[in-house]
């Protein structure tokens, strides 16, 4: 999970960008099997050019999950994007439009990261993982 990259205007979007980070960190973390890096080790790469190959032999992982965010008034957009690091080949890619009220109710959204047309998306992604620690076994 790599730091969401702040496409804003605005640099005090920044504290929204990383919010979104932790928090899907956090939520991915979670997941049995699931191999996250630590939030400070994530951060290192942030306001870095990123080239996905290198970041999966640094750190030792064959996926990258990384992201963006947008805010223009009142609306914000949530880009996110599951890559193979092996072969920089996106595996899988969603968007997210929302009206902003509160940014902490925003980033705890269910629908965030629960939409219904991504659950099989989501199961996708796990099992390409179990895979993946089931090769390095």
């Amino acid at each position: 999970m790599l730091p969401f990259t702040n496409l804003s205007n605005d640099p005090e979007q920044q504290y929204f960008a990383d919010g979104i980070t932790e928090d899907l960190t956090a939520d991915l973390s979670r997941i049995a099997d699931m191999f996250v890096i630590s939030r400070s080790t994530a951060f290192t790469y942030r306001d870095k050019p990123i080239n996905t190959k290198q970041i999966g032999r640094e750190l030792g992982v064959r996926f990258v999950l990384e992201g963006s965010v947008r805010r223009s008034g009142n609306q914000v957009r949530v880009n996110v994007q599951l890559i193979d690091a092996a072969s920089d080949a996106h595996l899988w890619t969603e968007r997210f439009d929302r009206v902003i009220g509160d940014l902490f109710a925003l980033q705890n959204d269910a629908n965030l990261s629960r939409e219904p047309a991504g659950e099989f998306d989501r199961r996708r992604v796990l099992i390409l993982r179990a895979d993946d620690l089931q090769a390095h076994r």
